[in-house]
């Protein structure tokens, strides 16, 4: 369950652009503002994560049982996300 969260930080920035663009946000002020407030938010949650989720990894296609795609927060994808 705890792989799943590591989705928010990339899918949250993408759910955003949907909104915005599919409201026609024309005020300039508030498409900033709302860009700043994810933006913010995205690199809290990313580091929060840093410090709770050690080790974590979400295993997305699995092609066989040597090749998989997915996500793992190691020491090297740490300090590349800090």
């Amino acid at each position: 369950m705890k792989g799943i969260l590591l989705l928010i930080p990339i899918l949250m920035p993408l759910v955003t652009l949907g909104i915005l663009k599919f409201y026609h946000v024309k005020n300039e002020k508030l498409f900033k503002g709302i860009t700043l407030s994810v933006v913010l938010i995205n690199s809290l949650i990313t580091w929060i994560y840093l410090f709770l989720l050690k080790d974590t990894n979400l295993v997305i296609i699995k092609f066989s049982s040597l090749i998989n795609f997915g996500l793992k927060l190691d020491g090297l994808g740490s300090i590349f996300a800090g």
